[in-house]
């Protein structure tokens, strides 16, 4: 395992971002099962508010054997309806290209915008390749076949199709047709998934995929149709952009529909860090800290609620609200690495030299030997450019466990860290010995 570190001081915002990311990364069901990520991979990563990392490809959904409900088509024509529900049917039972094939039948001109808007849904949804989300390939799949296999894989017999929604509905504006609601969603949705599934490699700038998405997405809003779905996508657009109020406004109308939705909650709160409205975000931390202890809350609803506590006291540059915080987080989750683990992120923030000791220190002895909490304490040391505590904490963790597993684990990663930092420490020599030394276990 490599540990790395960003090239300077992190932004106040980013480590805001950085200690949600990593709480979350660690949320209590799956803390043993999965705690590889360190506290500085996160704050290379956290940028402005709202923003997100690409992924590699978006959930591929198999064939689900009932057909989505048809929305917002209540004033399409009757004909267009149906043939609407037919595509829905066939994409439901995972018969994607026959679903395509009957539209482009159906519309041979591509000149009707509500089955324009349905076919954005399935090439958003339903293609089993694509190229950047220009050209696609549809299947129909057999049993227990399903998208995900087939977007891994090559297939040889499929057949691309170019499309391009943005010029097809330009088409169909400049003919004088109306372009109804409901395609106007479908184009968010899809530009939507091109900026998460292409930042900085698409045709065009991501300020541009960002302002059409934000554009169609609030020609939906504006009558009316949207879904809470489709109101979180948008938020991110927006916060993406920095229109921090009109993202409030569109978070808000999600919670209208979805009361309590904790998603939305935390994107609220985010929204109001950004706004520098942080004791309204403490009133929204302690709603959720109280709704966490409810019957049937979510496992990571106390630990989301936390963290943004902790985000609201640092950015007040609050202290006490920080250990209020803090102190709830390790009191609710006792036995847990994480709660140690953002304490020491934080103190090692606000330039508590001692006390990010201590706290390395303690959950150190807590979890003896576990590489995460190793691991995790250097890198956010590392992330300001401290490797001298880092030693001085192997050092101390050493003279505790000077034998065994726990051992070999510390000379590992002082065998990673002197090599992280051999320009600064003078030569590889010392990392080469910590490594023998922990080969010896």
């Amino acid at each position: 395992m490599k540990l790395s570190h960003t090239t300077g001081i992190f932004s106040r915002s980013a480590f805001l971002l950085a200690i949600f990311a990593i709480a979350c990364a660690f949320a209590p069901a799956a803390q043993e099962a999965d705690a590889a990520s360190s506290a500085s991979e996160y704050t290379e990563d956290a940028t402005a508010p709202g923003a997100q990392a690409a992924p590699a490809t978006t959930a591929a959904p198999a064939a689900i054997h009932a057909a989505e409900p048809l929305q917002f088509y209540e004033d399409a024509p009757e004909a267009d309806r149906k043939a609407v529900e037919t595509s829905r049917v066939l994409s439901g039972e995972g018969k994607w290209l026959s679903a395509w094939k009957s539209l482009a039948e159906y519309d041979a001109a591509g000149a009707n915008p509500w089955i324009l808007a349905e076919k954005v849904r399935l090439a958003a949804k339903g293609y089993a390749q694509t190229m950047m989300h220009m050209v696609f390939a549809f299947a129909d799949l057999a049993e227990g076949e399903d998208l995900e296999s087939l977007r891994q894989g090559v297939p040889e017999d499929l057949e691309p199709v170019e499309f391009n929604p943005a010029e097809s509905a330009s088409a169909i504006e400049k003919s004088g047709e109306a372009m109804p609601a409901v395609l106007s969603l479908a184009l968010g949705d899809f530009y939507f998934d091109v900026w998460t599934l292409y930042q900085g490699q698409w045709m065009q700038e991501d300020a541009a995929i960002l302002g059409m998405a934000a554009e169609y997405y609030e020609r939906a809003f504006a009558y009316d149709t949207f879904t809470a779905e489709s109101l979180t996508k948008q938020s991110d657009v927006l916060v993406a952009l920095q229109r921090l109020d009109a993202a409030e406004a569109v978070v808000k109308k999600g919670l209208e529909l979805e009361p309590g939705s904790v998603p939305l909650s935390l994107k609220l709160g985010d929204i109001l860090l950004g706004q520098g409205r942080n004791a309204e975000v403490y009133l929204l931390a302690d709603s959720l800290v109280a709704a966490a202890s409810a019957p049937g809350a979510g496992a990571g609803l106390g630990a989301q609620a936390y963290i943004l506590g902790i985000k609201a006291g640092l950015a007040a540059l609050d202290r006490e609200g920080v250990e209020k915080y803090l102190a709830g987080y390790e009191a609710s989750f006792p036995g847990e690495i994480m709660p140690g683990l953002v304490r020491h992120l934080v103190l090692v923030r606000l330039g508590d030299a001692a006390g990010a000791d201590a706290a390395a220190d303690a959950v150190t002895a807590a979890f003896p030997g576990n590489p995460d909490v190793i691991r995790s304490i250097l890198s956010t040391w590392l992330s300001v450019q401290d490797a001298v505590s880092g030693f001085r904490y192997l050092d101390r963790s050493l003279a505790k466990e000077p034998q065994g597993e726990a051992a070999a684990a510390l000379y590992f990663y002082r065998a990673l860290l002197g090599a992280e930092t051999a320009a600064e420490v003078g030569g590889i020599e010392a990392a080469l010995i910590d490594l023998a030394k922990a080969e010896e276990y």
